[in-house]
């Protein structure tokens, strides 16, 4: 099930890769947050995205999800959200201690494709620190928990080389210590402050 701000986000202008979501932070995998959602539509609404969906119980009786409005013909747009909703590493509403976090994160040393990503990253891990400070806090509070990503670099190694084949297994656990080593390049200059945990959950929301 694609959340409100996975589904929004794909239906936007073209920007730097946006964080993406799946389902409410702390939330049990599948299960949504009425509160929790009603207040992030309700954010995207009043910041002037153009939906036409609703939030509302699945059909299915799986948890909530997004639904039409109206019956949208092949090609229609959904969602469109501004660019200044969108958190962005260079967002204008970024709270100055996220921007302190990114410049910091700038300075880190590893390698340059992975630069933008990981101050991306640091950038909401900054703003869901802040809490409700943040301006972004209706859509940081809906991303999803560490445990909710269903992604194997996040699987222990027991649990990859039981499931996949030795080249995918292989491939997540280099991903797993590229990440590792962002975090602790990312201690050093002072960008992120926390235990790898806090990262790998910010790295997760970012690639998922």
């Amino acid at each position: 099930m694609w959340s409100v701000c996975r589904l929004l986000l794909a239906a936007a202008a073209a920007s730097p890769a946006p964080a993406l979501g799946i389902s409410p932070r702390g939330a049990p995998a599948g299960r949504t947050s009425s509160v929790t959602s009603e207040r992030l539509l309700r954010w995207v609404t009043d910041g002037g995205a153009d939906l036409a969906v609703t939030w509302g119980p699945s059909p299915a009786g799986f948890g909530t999800g997004l639904a039409a409005s109206a019956d949208l013909p092949a090609g229609a747009t959904a969602a469109r959200i501004p660019r200044p909703l969108q958190l962005r590493a260079d967002a204008p509403r970024l709270l100055p201690r996220s921007v302190a976090a990114v410049s910091a994160a700038r300075r880190a040393a590893f390698p340059p494709g992975d630069a933008p990503l990981a101050a991306l990253a640091v950038a909401l891990l900054a703003e869901r620190d802040a809490g409700g400070a943040s301006f972004f806090a209706p859509y940081v509070d809906a991303l999803p928990a560490t445990e909710d990503v269903d992604a194997a670099w996040l699987w222990n190694a027991g649990l990859r080389r039981a499931v996949l084949s030795p080249a995918l297994a292989g491939a997540a656990q280099v991903l797993a210590d590229r990440i590792a080593g962002e975090h602790a390049a990312l201690v050093r200059v002072g960008a992120v402050v926390g235990g790898a945990e806090k990262y790998r959950w910010a790295k997760a929301v970012v690639l998922s």
